[in-house]
């Protein structure tokens, strides 16, 4: 079934050449029938720059129209300071107009971020595939371009520190541009990170990498008040605001940690200032129900975090999809990864399994989730007790589990394999590529084929999709 759709708030993608003058081309995806597309960023090593490539999902042949504007140099205003020539930079921009007529400028931050969030996704992408060739080829000289960007535009401040100048955290309208944005921090910060996780897993000696981590070192703190993070410098969170840009760095970074007693309670301030002043008011979306779902999550609030989503589903069709101005596909998609987030969490280098179920799902099963570090993970839980989690490893490597299973574990897998228990209760497992083990506690061995679970009710409100 075919979908037509046209957004109103299209994305530019830039590239800066290696001159500081040079010209720039813009462009955006303004209009597409069948929405199953992939979105490729990639670079062209020349000086058409980068560009964004979609290709069909499984057959489909998309419509597509271009919007493109080419800016010369003389139409371009003076550099800013901070602006270097010979340095290569890319960097994602929003525009107001379908056809890029509004936006278009230097420098072009209106809000700095946009790519290096997308590249995250990227990450994600790696993590769950471990695919080197793409991490070398492909996300690696786009996240080392996007925080050159930034790093032009840091300014020592009187604290020794490095600080942001006025940029703008998505949605939060006033005021529009605000210094030390956490947003930017967040994702910035992020960057610096991957970026020298990136250089020591592909053994890359890069000549930036001091400057990556004197800048990791020196960066300010994120803002904060005492509700929490704030927008930035300067301005806290003082209204209803539905977009979670401010606390990217708790989700979907995870750059604060629920479990390092050192950033929780920032974490739940945050958090709850945030849905103090936005949940149940029209200044939530479906999104923003979503993002608390998964944030809920992450804190363990199984119950919260179906609350949340409930919020959510209401504001849906039957069909799942969602409408605000116009379709919104990224809330259905996000609410999605909000079920999942209950079941399997994966990052920070640990696979969380059945981290968040709510007490109304005594009973869970899920089969072959896939996690970073491309394990596959099933697992099944029966009158509110976990039975057994299996894990499949597609790369081969160290898998780092948490899960309520009580002790002791026994296993069900190769002999040879490495198990080790930490005292935090995480599970160290040593996988070969195609190796799988099962853990239980039950004396006897639990059924391993993963069956689906009674539904909870069967009235009308119970939408099977088509399978009674």
């Amino acid at each position: 079934m075919s979908q037509s759709f046209s957004t109103g708030s299209p994305w530019g993608f830039a590239r800066a050449p290696h001159t500081d003058r040079g010209r720039i081309t813009f462009r955006s995806l303004v209009h597409a029938n069948d929405p199953l597309i992939l979105i490729e960023l990639r670079t062209t090593g020349d000086e058409s720059g980068a560009e964004l490539s979609f290709r069909p999902q499984q057959g489909i042949s998309p419509r597509i129209a271009w919007a493109e504007r080419t800016v010369e140099p003389s139409n371009l205003p003076p550099p800013p300071t901070y602006w270097k020539p010979g340095v290569e930079v890319f960097h994602l921009e929003r525009y107001s107009t379908h056809d890029l007529g509004g936006g278009i400028r230097l420098p072009f931050v209106h809000e700095l971020g946009n790519l290096t969030w997308a590249l995250h996704n990227c990450w994600r992408q790696y993590r769950y595939s471990m695919d080197d060739d793409m991490l070398r080829d492909r996300f690696f000289p786009l996240l080392r371009g996007s925080i050159n960007l930034f790093l032009h535009m840091l300014e020592e401040g009187p604290d020794g520190k490095l600080h942001l100048p006025p940029t703008h955290s998505p949605e939060f309208n006033d005021p529009a541009m605000v210094p030390d944005a956490n947003y930017a921090l967040g994702l910035l910060r992020w960057g610096l990170w991957t970026l020298l996780q990136t250089t020591s897993l592909l053994r890359i000696d890069d000549e930036l990498q001091p400057r990556w981590e004197s800048t990791l070192e020196r960066l300010t703190d994120f803002p904060q008040d005492e509700h929490g993070l704030m927008i930035g410098h300067g301005q806290p969170l003082d209204k209803g605001h539905r977009h979670f840009s401010h606390l990217i760095s708790i989700f979907p970074l995870h750059l604060l940690r629920p479990d390092d007693p050192r950033d929780r309670p920032l974490i739940e301030r945050s958090f709850q200032h945030w849905l103090d002043l936005g949940a149940g008011t029209p200044n939530f979306n479906g999104y923003s129900y979503t993002a608390a779902s998964s944030i809920h999550s992450s804190l363990g609030h199984g119950d919260a975090a179906l609350e949340m989503l409930s919020a959510a589903l209401k504001m849906f069709s039957p069909t799942t999809m969602y409408v605000e101005s116009a379709p919104v596909i990224e809330t259905p998609l996000s609410a999605a990864e909000s079920i999942h987030d209950m079941l399997l969490q994966s990052h920070n280098g640990i696979l969380r399994v059945l981290p968040a179920v709510p007490r109304a799902w005594p009973d869970v099963a899920f089969h072959d989730l896939l996690a970073e570090g491309a394990f596959l993970v099933s697992a099944t839980r029966r009158e509110g007790r976990t039975r057994m989690v299996r894990i499949r490893s597609l790369a081969g490597g160290i898998c780092r589990l948490k899960t309520d299973l009580p002790r002791p574990l026994h296993p069900l897998g190769p002999p040879a394999l490495s198990i080790r228990e930490e005292d935090d209760g995480i599970v160290e497992l040593d996988l070969r590529k195609g190796e799988e083990i099962v853990l239980f506690s039950d004396p006897d061995v639990p059924e391993l084929e993963i069956q689906p679970v009674a539904p909870l009710r069967s009235d009308d409100r119970f939408n099977p999709f088509g399978v009674k």
